[in-house]
This record gives structure tokens, sequence and C-alpha cells, in this order.
């Protein structure tokens, strides 16, 4: 898991999208949540209190939204059609890639 998540890191680092810890208590700036992505600046933030299995799964699903949600010429969705956008795009990653399916055509 923890190869995983470094690869995920530097993939994510290399496309100029800032993973940083929260400079207060996640839990005071967040409440309960997994992860967190500031559109503005392109920076996701994990609950430090994440399993290995969450800091993955959200990495990948806040990185959806940056994906997605970044860009201010976009007409702006509704929360819950942005947070199945960011689901349905982890879940295809994560079973394009469990299955091997080559994607880039």
């Amino acid at each position: 898991m923890a190869t995983v998540f470094r690869e995920l890191l530097l993939l994510i680092n290399n496309a100029k999208i800032g993973v940083n810890p929260p400079k207060k208590p996640f839990n005071n700036i967040f409440g309960n949540a997994k992860g967190v992505t500031i559109p503005a600046n392109k920076t996701i933030y994990l609950n430090p209190k994440n399993t290995p299995t969450e800091k993955i799964n959200n990495l990948i699903h806040e990185l959806g939204h940056v994906q997605l949600h970044t860009n201010t010429n976009q007409p702006k969705t509704s929360l819950l059609i942005e947070e199945l956008q960011a689901n349905l795009i982890s879940y295809f990653i994560v079973i394009v890639k469990n299955y091997g399916i080559d994607n880039h055509n």
C-alpha cells in the first residue's frame, strides 16, 4: 500500500497538484471528511487519521475533484453531482488498473 501511495503522490506532484497536511488539526477545519480539495489552488488535503487504504482511495477521489472541478469556466454543479463525478473517476481508475485495460486511446 505504501508503494502505491508514494507512486500516486509522485504522479500528482508531477501534475503540479499539491498534497498537503493541514496547518491546523484536520477535524477543526474539515470535520469528519476523509479528504478535501481546494480547487482555487489545486491542493488536496487528506485526513491524517485515514488508514492506508483510505489514503489511496481518497487521494484518487480528490484527484477526480481537481481534474473535474477546478476549471472556473465550467458552470457550477451541485455538491452531490461533484461527489458522484469524483467517485466515478476513482472507481474507473481502480477498475481499469485492476483489469489491465489500456485506456490511452
